[in-house]
């Protein structure tokens, strides 16, 4: 397996992940500088996955998952406004 899919991730999780890491612009910049488990679980969301689904897939619980995604969005909300600052 590559080494973008997990154990136990499904094909439909890996084909999204695979299609998703070569975009190169905007928003995805900064999706590819988190750790591995913040950009799994950011890029299953925008793929539209539930809190339950994203759970099951990595083994963990939905609060958890949602605790996470909480946390991410404030980080690149914040990112964001740090490259607006400074024109980047």
């Amino acid at each position: 397996m590559e080494s973008h899919c997990w154990t136990g991730w499904s094909s439909r999780f890996c084909n999204l992940r695979r299609r998703r890491t070569r975009a190169s612009s905007g928003s995805y910049g900064q999706i590819r500088q988190l750790s591995e488990v913040d950009r799994s679980l950011t890029l299953l969301m925008l793929d539209g996955f539930s809190y339950k689904e994203m759970a099951a897939m990595l083994g963990t619980t939905e609060n958890y998952v949602g605790v996470k995604i909480s946390r991410i969005k404030a980080h690149l909300t914040s990112k964001s406004k740090e490259e607006l600052d400074h024109g980047v």
